[in-house]
């Protein structure tokens, strides 16, 4: 999947948005991720009330938006720093568990493959971070990245909103956590092989 090979279109497309944001800190911007990441994991996690299911895929797509805004607002302000990169990442940490335990403890969801999920999520997330650590870029790549991971669970929102069934006591955002840890997995792997090739 690899989402962020498209994080250049993205970039195109909240452009416009810049502008009228140069007056906000970069970094309020990054928290307002974050609390676009809460609204999206508590639509989860009130999943049998079945309409938040639909206002989910919304807040991880404004999540999603503001993440890229950050950056481009603090290249625009002439803000960018080593300490404004490091509070995205700790902040996106934060984003994708809050995001992630909704879909754990909703009431679609499993406790025991979404220990799993968060566990291989976060490794992942980390071994991304270490590449830099070795004097290589920040690594993004791999099967199942932020982006994928979190498309993954807005389409699987809207899926699960048609189809609230289970196949053998599995729904669908419980399947989505067995996928996101073979993905995630795979992607650690990726990452691993990446970091060797550092010179």
């Amino acid at each position: 999947m690899a989402l962020y090979r498209l994080k250049t279109s993205g970039r195109t497309l909240v452009k416009p948005l810049v502008q009228p944001l140069l007056k906000v800190h970069p970094d309020v911007i990054t928290w307002m991720s974050f609390l676009f990441s809460i609204a999206a994991g508590v639509c989860l996690f009130k999943a049998n009330l079945r309409w938040p299911l639909l206002l989910t895929p919304i807040f991880i797509t404004l999540r999603c938006m503001c993440n890229l805004l950050d950056g481009m607002v603090a290249i625009e302000r002439k803000m960018t720093s080593a300490r404004g990169e490091a509070l995205q990442d700790m902040v996106d940490r934060f984003s994708d568990s809050c995001t992630l335990l909704g879909v754990v403890f909703s009431p679609f969801g499993d406790l025991r493959l979404g220990i799993f999920a968060m566990t291989v999520m976060l490794i992942s997330s980390h071994i991304g971070i270490l590449k830099k650590a070795v004097g290589g870029q920040r690594e993004y790549g791999g099967i199942l990245g932020k982006g994928d991971r979190f498309s993954l669970i807005g389409v699987a929102s809207i899926a699960q909103y048609l189809w609230m069934d289970d196949v053998r006591g599995f729904h669908v955002l419980s399947i989505v956590l067995g996928l996101m840890i073979v993905g995630g997995i795979v992607t650690i792997v990726q990452r691993s092989i990446s970091i060797g090739e550092v010179q």
